[in-house]
C-alpha cells in the first residue's frame, strides 16, 4: 500500500503525535508498505530518513498556522491523491482532506482539543459555548476534528476510556479504541546510579520529571511551583520549556535527544504530569516502562493506572500536594509502586498497537 500521514512538526521537535506517526510509519515500511509523513515548516521540500518519505509545507505567517497548514495539505493531496492508497488524519492534522471523497481515510482521535483545554466529561452545552468564547482557536480546532470524524471511513481512539465519551461527543458510535504502545525493547530500567552519575544527578535525592511540548495544557508552571514548595524535591523539565525559569532544584533542560530522554526515564524517580487532560499518554507509558512512578490527574484517561498502586492520582490541586509530601515522609513506597509501573507498561506493546492499524489499512484497501 501507498499510505500518507498527516503530522504538523517533524519527528525530532514534536510530542505524543509525531512519535506515534513516526513509530507507525516505521512499521508499515518494515512490511512492505511506501509511507510518506506531510509535515510543516519553513520551506517546502521532500526528503528521505528512514526509507520514510518526508512532504514539508512551507508555512511561515505566524497567525493561524494550523489553519492555513491544513489548507495547503488539502491542496496538495487533492492534486496527488492518485499517488495514495490510504490517507490517515491524526488529531485535526490534515482534517480538511476529510472532504475528498474518492480517498480511502482514517483517523485518529489523540484526545479532543475540548478537553485540552478543561471542559469535563460531564459537558453541558452552555460550557463549550463559554469553553469557546475564552479559546477560539481551540474550539475551531474541535469544529475541524468534528467534521473529519463524521467523514472518515474509520475513526480510532487511542484511549479505551475515553471510547463512550467520544462517541456522545462527535455523534458516531462506530470509533474504535486501539491502545497506543511502546517499544519495550528500548523503553526499559537501566543502571540509576551510573546513569545519574553520566548526567551529574545526585544520589540521594528525590527527582520528579516532567516532558511535554505544550506546557500549558500540561501546567508546567503549576508543577514547577509544586517542587518549588517541596522539601528537597528536584524537577527536570524536558521539551517545550525554553521559556521557563529554574533554580538550584528546579532543571530547565529544553529539547533534547531521544537517547538523552531515555536516560532521564532511567534516573529519575517520578513522572510529574498534571495535565488539563490527556488521551493516552506516551510519556506516562515510557516512563513507567523504565521504572518511574507517574504523578498525575484524574483527567488522564489511561487504562492500566491504579491509584497508590502504580501511580498517584490526583483529583485536585491540593492532592498534588498532599502526595508531594507522602513521597517526601516515605519514599520507600516508590520501590513497590515502580515494579508495578514497569509491569503495567509492559502490557502495551507497540507492535500490537501497529499490527491492528496495519489490519485496519487493509481492510479499508483492499475491501476485505
Amino acid at each position: 500500500m501507498k499510505i500518507l500521514e498527516i503530522a504538523y512538526k517533524p519527528p525530532e521537535f514534536g510530542g505524543g503525535i509525531e512519535r506515534f506517526v513516526n513509530g507507525l510509519s516505521k512499521y508499515l515500511t518494515l512490511n512492505g508498505n511506501e509511507v510518506s509523513i506531510m509535515i510543516s515548516g519553513t520551506e517546502n521540500k521532500i526528503y528521505i530518513k528512514n526509507n520514510i518519505k518526508f512532504i514539508q509545507i512551507k508555512v511561515k505567517f505566524p497567525y493561524f498556522k494550523k489553519l492555513i497548514y491544513n489548507i495547503k495539505v488539502y491542496f496538495y493531496v487533492k492534486k496527488n491523491m492518485k499517488k495514495y492508497d490510504m490517507a490517515h488524519i491524526n488529531g485535526d492534522n490534515g482534517c480538511f482532506i476529510s472532504r475528498i471523497n474518492d480517498l480511502n481515510k482514517i483517523m485518529t482521535l489523540h484526545g479532543t482539543s475540548l478537553f485540552s483545554a478543561g471542559v469535563k466529561q460531564n459537558y453541558t452545552k452552555k460550557s463549550v459555548i463559554k469553553w469557546g468564547l475564552i479559546h477560539p482557536n481551540l474550539f475551531f480546532s474541535y469544529l475541524m476534528e468534528r467534521y473529519s470524524v463524521r467523514h472518515c471511513n474509520t475513526v480510532i481512539t487511542v484511549s479505551a476510556s475515553l471510547l463512550d465519551t467520544l462517541k456522545k461527543l462527535y455523534s458516531k458510535n462506530d470509533i474504535t479504541a486501539i491502545n497506543i504502545g511502546i517499544n519495550t525493547g528500548y523503553f526499559r530500567p537501566g543502571n540509576k546510579i551510573q546513569i545519574r552519575h553520566e548526567l551529574n544527578m545526585e544520589n540521594k535525592v528525590i527527582y520528579a520529571l516532567w516532558v511535554g511540548m505544550s506546557p500549558e495544557r500540561k501546567r508546567l508552571n503549576f508543577a514547577i511551583e509544586l517542587i518549588k514548595n517541596s522539601k528537597n524535591i528536584h524537577l527536570i523539565c524536558i521539551g517545550n520549556t525554553e521559556k521557563y525559569a529554574g533554580n538550584d532544584r528546579i532543571h530547565i533542560l529544553g529539547r533534547v535527544s531521544d537517547d538523552i530522554l531515555l536516560k532521564y526515564y532511567q534516573a529519575c524517580d517520578l513522572l510529574l504530569l498534571p495535565s488539563v487532560s490527556e488521551a493516552f499518554s506516551l510519556t506516562i507509558v515510557e516512563g513507567m516502562a523504565c521504572g518511574l512512578v507517574p504523578v498525575t490527574g484524574k483527567n488522564v484517561y489511561m487504562p492500566g493506572l491504579k491509584n497508590n498502586i502504580n501511580s498517584f492520582i490526583a483529583g485536585t490541586d491540593d492532592d498534588y500536594k498532599d502526595i508531594i509530601t507522602k513521597i517526601e515522609d516515605k519514599p520507600d513506597i516508590l520501590i513497590k509502586m515502580s515494579e508495578n509501573a514497569i509491569k503495567t507498561a509492559y502490557e502495551y506493546s507497540d507492535e500490537k498497537t501497529y499490527s491492528r492499524y496495519l489490519d485496519v489499512m487493509q481492510k479499508i484497501v483492499y475491501k476485505k
